[in-house]
């Protein structure tokens, strides 16, 4: 079992990925229609960012992976598969750790 504190901050930083994925979805969808959509995109990054990193630091991952995530989320496409990838680590980790896991994260009455 973890530290309450590590989960807490790799349920947080999954519920933030996971709006990040279905945002980008739509913006990815979206911006074969019209080009000034992908502006949205980049707002959503700084969502990504901050849930990445609360994730990572929740997972104790090291400053070096932390980074390297980091950067892979500033390449289209690239940013997609690592929020996939960093959600079902989250998924894993918090099963592992007792807690029930819905399709939007942690269910409140964990």
């Amino acid at each position: 079992m973890v530290h309450e504190q590590s989960a807490v901050k790799v349920a947080t930083g999954q519920r933030f990925i996971i709006i990040a994925i279905l945002i980008f979805i739509v913006t990815y969808i979206l911006t074969g229609f019209h080009p000034t959509f992908s502006i949205i995109g980049l707002a959503v990054l700084g969502l990504a960012l901050f849930g990445t990193i609360n994730l990572c630091n929740g997972m104790g991952y090291s400053v070096g992976l932390i980074i390297l995530c980091c950067v892979l989320l500033f390449i289209p496409c690239v940013s997609l598969i690592t929020l996939v990838v960093l959600n079902i680590k989250a998924v894993d980790f918090l099963k592992a750790n007792g807690y029930n896991v819905g399709f939007f994260g942690v269910k409140s009455h964990n």
